[in-house]
């Protein structure tokens, strides 16, 4: 595969950037956003992906999960909903019990396999390969997935050819523009090999109006405690990918305690409005057609 010279974000030549796990990124000076300079292999490396952590889903999550789902009633109307990269299918078994006609998609064999054992309808594949039909979907997710593309944008209009007129993509990725990672740098455990391409508030609002979606709220939230204890005492970050089951424990931990749930929703609310979380989230329409939505309650970010 060639070396990557522009943004595949804004077109931007890529400037200087760091090297880790031997995957050479560059940073690029229009947009912000970091981006693998050789991606390695395609989809075929998460053929078997199923970390003994995505088999069950923690009471925290679900708890979340059904949160966000209330936030996306102004949008049902056909009831289809598409969870793009669902993984073992979770979020369209609580889409299916909150009353959406949900689907999935998924290029983990593995991941597909053990959602088909719960009886959920997950294609398997990408989403070009799923067939599905144009113009017909309320609302589509992508939860952590455009980071592990070399192409985000591609996958990103296919998802927006699939709403329909007034529909709402709903997306998360980390947050290259975050507190965390400004403060560990390349140390920051979510910079990982199988993360190539990593945006800031102002890289995923190109993104997004780039695939003719509009208008585009971008918010970030969430830190992760634990990794910036680990930098401010001046221990060794953790490896990459490594803190995924301590971020599950914490997060399980806050939401057991109603003040804790509290102080979270005071500092997601400052997080949003500086940009400085871990986690980017982004809500959007088709750019054409966004005033077709009925009028409704306009939901919190998620």
């Amino acid at each position: 595969m060639a070396p990557v010279r522009t943004c595949p974000v804004c077109s931007a030549v890529l400037g200087p950037g760091f090297v880790k796990t031997g995957l050479r990124y560059g940073v690029c000076a229009g947009c912000g956003g970091a981006f693998a300079r050789r991606p390695p292999g395609e989809e075929s490396r998460y053929r078997d992906y199923l970390p003994e952590l995505t088999r069950t889903l923690p009471e925290a999550t679900r708890r979340r999960y059904r949160e966000l789902l209330s936030t996306f009633e102004p949008w049902r109307r056909t009831g289809r909903l598409l969870d793009v990269g669902c993984g073992s299918g979770f979020f369209v078994a609580e889409a299916r019990a909150a009353g959406f006609e949900a689907e999935g998609t998924e290029v983990s064999a593995a991941a597909v396999e053990f959602a088909w054992g719960r009886g959920l309808p997950v294609h398997l594949g990408t989403l070009s390969r799923a067939g599905l039909p144009a113009g017909t979907f309320d609302v589509i997710t992508l939860f952590e997935v455009v980071e592990h593309l070399p192409d985000p944008g591609g996958l990103v209009a296919e998802a927006a050819a699939l709403l329909r007129p007034g529909g709402l993509l709903y997306l998360t990725t980390p947050n290259y523009g975050g507190l965390t990672r400004r403060l560990l740098g390349p140390a920051w455990s979510v910079i990982a090999p199988e993360h190539v391409s990593l945006f800031t508030p102002r890289s995923l609002r190109i993104l997004l109006r780039r695939a003719g979606l509009a208008p585009v709220r971008i918010g970030s939230r969430n830190l992760l405690p634990h990794e910036l204890a680990r930098a401010l005492r001046g221990r060794r970050p953790a490896a990459p990918g490594s803190s995924m089951g301590r971020t599950v424990e914490v997060q399980a931990a806050v939401e057991a305690r109603p003040a804790l749930r509290a102080l979270k929703r005071i500092a997601n609310a400052a997080l949003s409005v500086t940009g400085l979380g871990d986690t980017l989230w982004g809500r959007c329409e088709p750019a054409d057609t966004s005033r077709l939505r009925e009028p409704g309650r306009e939901p919190s970010p998620s």
